[in-house]
């Protein structure tokens, strides 16, 4: 990504960000690009080779983790391929008033490609906070 974003091709890193590391279907490549937000995403390419080479860095401190009291709803999706789904169990048991809500039959973008389905379920737990 790097190489293609010192030639200047920031379209494709954006790509290689969907293919490659959220490892997202054709399909859903193809809603993206057709999205309103698509020209923000790709102007903003440069944000996420600096994003990919701090987050080896970036470690959840727990004490610090635990001292955030505010209600958090941690949102991803059953079929999300995000390296970082394997991380939501330990952000959740770090926050004090956490809860994971998985969004049934969907990926990692839901919030691009079902926004109904995404919005839901922080308005449903707003509703009934527990």
């Amino acid at each position: 990504m790097e190489a293609l974003l010192a030639a200047g091709d920031r379209e494709r890193v954006v790509e290689a960000l969907f293919r490659e590391l959220l490892q997202m279907s054709e399909e859903d490549v193809a809603v993206f690009k057709a999205a309103a937000s698509s020209p923000s995403r790709i102007a903003a390419a440069h944000t996420i080779t600096r994003k990919i080479r701090g987050e080896p860095e970036a470690r959840l401190n727990p004490e610090f983790a635990a001292e955030i009291t505010v209600p958090m709803v941690l949102v991803t999706g059953e079929h999300s391929a995000d390296p970082a789904r394997a991380h939501i169990e330990t952000v959740e048991e770090a926050l004090p008033d956490a809860r994971i809500a998985v969004l049934e039959g969907q990926e990692h973008v839901a919030d691009v490609l079902a926004p109904e389905t995404f919005a839901e379920k922080p308005i449903s737990w707003l509703r009934d906070p527990r």
